[in-house]
């Protein structure tokens, strides 16, 4: 498969990815919210929260989010772009443009109520899963560091 190929199934499978957690999310707080009235639910651009779902509007909404936060990845954390500059200089740029991403998208559709507790709730949130799925991405790092450690060690073994 060309490098365009490989562009658009690592975009599509991002997006997927991303899409199918932002709707467990949003099912896990808006069940959370709804059945113990932590939001007032007359205030939230989500509208029914709780056990009755969705709108179609907040469906697309949300899969609009998915496409943004998709490129965002493919542009910052894959290796078609930018791969020269280090991964965690990309994965910290990322989560910043995420997070501004996140919240311009909160604001305009009016997500939830402008209180300062949804936006630390946000803020809280978006932080906790950050630092999980770093996680992942620092194990591989020093993974390929010890890797990278060895061959030299060997290379100057060799060499002298």
């Amino acid at each position: 498969m060309d490098e365009k190929g490989n562009i658009l199934k690592y975009l599509f499978e991002t997006i997927t990815k991303v899409f199918a957690l932002s709707l467990f999310g949003l099912g896990v707080s808006g069940w959370v919210l709804g059945n113990f009235e932590l939001v007032p639910l007359q205030e939230s651009g989500i509208s029914v929260i709780g056990t009755d779902g969705i709108s179609y509007e907040v469906f697309f909404q949300f899969f609009a989010l998915s496409v943004v936060l998709g490129v965002l990845t493919l542009i910052f954390l894959s290796d078609f772009f930018l791969s020269k500059y280090m991964l965690v200089w990309r994965y910290m740029i990322f989560l910043g443009t995420a997070l501004v991403t996140l919240s311009l998208f909160v604001v305009f559709f009016r997500w939830f109520p402008d209180i300062w507790q949804g936006w630390v709730s946000l803020l809280g949130l978006f932080t906790a899963f950050s630092a999980i799925s770093m996680i992942p991405t620092f194990i591989k790092l020093k993974r390929e560091d010890k890797e990278y450690e060895k061959a030299l060690s060997e290379y100057k073994s060799k060499q002298g």
